[in-house]
């Protein structure tokens, strides 16, 4: 088991050394388009090795993520540099971001918060960088970033960042109105009267999907008390493409409510 362990490590610490490299090689001097095409070929190998090793070591599926318990193991400050140049590094996958984020998270020293500092330099991780310092202390720095980039839907499970959450009800753009309503409507710290308002409101958006979405949630709050403002809601047109969210897709909400108006007032 101790050999497998080992092995397992020394496969992660050659994954480290053909990202390190990928990321680092292309400096060759050449014009801007010839720059594009570099990048895209860094990615394209870079993912063909993660998928190679991803084969090897149980098919796990977040490979930049476990070299933080190489550090643990190892404490080579190799792995924090990596992880820094995923973060500083331009262009890079979503999910590259988010593992290296998250690997130092569970590291979690107070070099890695700095780490993660320097990432919110970095329009493209900013937002996954401020979740993991809320989860590390650093609430109201990364309160005021999520609410700067209006990156709510970052937010899903990190309870710190609630409060910063509420501050997207009150946005004027419905799309993030209702990312904001979404993220809170499971929360348990959550008063859900403080949703109602907000969904109400969102009962005249004018993109269908969000107006639905809006009446099934208010539904779920408010059960039979929400029947007349749903039938309000029920005087608008849709596209072709929106078909699957016109008002008969509320009537049918507004039908379930009283049917189980119903089925309560007849025990």
């Amino acid at each position: 088991m101790f050999n497998r362990k080992m092995e397992i490590e020394k496969k992660l610490l050659s994954l480290y050394f053909a990202i390190f490299f990928i990321l680092n090689v292309s400096n060759l001097k050449s014009d801007n388009k010839k720059n594009g095409e570099n990048k895209g070929i860094e990615r394209d190998k870079y993912i063909e090795e993660v998928i190679r090793l991803k084969q090897e070591i149980y098919n796990k599926p977040a490979l930049i993520r476990d070299l933080s318990s190489v550090w643990k193991r190892t404490k080579d400050d190799r792995i924090l540099n990596l992880y820094e140049t995923i973060l500083l590094k331009e262009n890079l996958s979503y999910e590259m971001v988010w593992e290296a984020a998250w690997g130092l998270y569970f590291i979690g020293t107070n070099e890695t918060k700095e780490i993660l500092k320097k990432g919110l330099t970095n329009k493209f991780g900013r937002p996954v960088c401020a979740v993991m310092l809320a989860k590390m202390g650093e609430v109201e720095l990364a309160g005021r970033i999520i609410v700067e980039e209006k990156a709510y839907d970052f937010c899903r499970g990190t309870k710190e960042l609630i409060p910063y959450v509420k501050e997207g009800l009150k946005d004027k753009d419905d799309k993030v109105k209702y990312t904001a309503v979404n993220v809170l409507f499971s929360c348990k710290e959550v008063d859900k009267e403080s949703l109602k308002k907000a969904l109400i409101e969102l009962l005249n958006s004018k993109i269908p999907q969000i107006r639905w979405r809006a009446a099934g949630d208010l539904g779920s709050i408010m059960g039979k008390a929400a029947i007349p403002y749903l039938k309000k809601a029920l005087n608008y047109s849709v596209s072709e493409e929106d078909k699957n969210y016109g008002p008969d897709r509320i009537n049918n909400i507004i039908k379930s409510l009283e049917e189980e108006q119903e089925i309560q007032e007849r025990k």
